[in-house]
């Protein structure tokens, strides 16, 4: 899929969402079991794995340091903090996206 990510397009993305809920655990003392409570809110991460050439990459690491990035993909618009980038000699890119709640 096409995603842009800080104003740079890749073409033929890999995209693999992930949903994070928050929950709460209580372990009462003298009781038995536990009790987990769904407290209604998820925050995503985005795996990405695509391509760039050397010089994109490293205007991409420039946009970086910017500010914090906007990431567009058929998901949806999200503002997001890259937590991760993996490159290769070979071109290809790796990165991991956290959502930012708002």
């Amino acid at each position: 899929m096409d995603v842009t990510l800080a104003g740079v397009q890749m073409r033929g993305a890999q995209v693999i969402l992930t949903y994070n809920r928050k929950i709460d655990r209580h372990i009462g003392q003298y009781t038995d079991g536990d009790n987990l409570e769904d407290l209604g809110r998820h925050s995503k991460e985005f795996a990405i794995t695509s391509s760039l050439p050397l010089a994109e990459f490293l205007a991409f690491e420039k946009s970086l340091e910017k500010g914090q990035p906007t990431f567009t993909s058929p998901f949806g618009t999200y503002k997001v903090v890259v937590k991760r980038i993996e490159y290769s000699d070979q071109g290809s890119l790796q990165l991991l996206l956290v959502e930012d709640i708002q």
